[in-house]
């Protein structure tokens, strides 16, 4: 059963803002990944979180993922975390990454939600 935040209550408690803007992948899991900050300065979306969301919900449907109780990609509001660069999140587990490029998302992905295998050189402190 995904898991679902009806209010920025549910999100405050995992250390999250209310997703308006941001990417995340989830694997029920979930994946969360930041989009846009508010305030104008650095965010995610400076190094094309669109696109690694468009990617990332294409492979996840490749690998036949996005089944019901399966990997769901979502965007998020910002996440807090600019100093780190571009981030992801994976629910449940609450694992944060941060990525360059397109690899780093297959690593991610194929490591991760596929292999249940947490990418150490690409995580950073939850």
């Amino acid at each position: 059963m995904p898991v679902r935040f009806k209010d920025s209550v549910g999100f405050r408690r995992h250390g999250l803002r209310h997703p308006r803007n941001t990417l995340a992948l989830l694997p029920l899991p979930r994946v969360l990944l930041p989009n846009r900050r508010e305030n104008g300065e650095r965010c995610c979306q400076d190094f094309d979180s669109d696109g690694m969301r468009t990617y990332a919900k294409q492979r996840i449907k490749e690998l036949g993922l996005n089944r019901p109780g399966g990997v769901r990609v979502n965007i998020a509001g910002c996440l807090d975390r600019c100093a780190e660069g571009p981030v992801v999140v994976v629910y449940p587990e609450g694992v944060w990454y941060t990525w360059v490029d397109q690899e780093d998302i297959d690593e991610i992905i194929d490591e991760h939600l596929v292999n249940g295998r947490v990418v150490e050189r690409l995580r950073i402190p939850g």
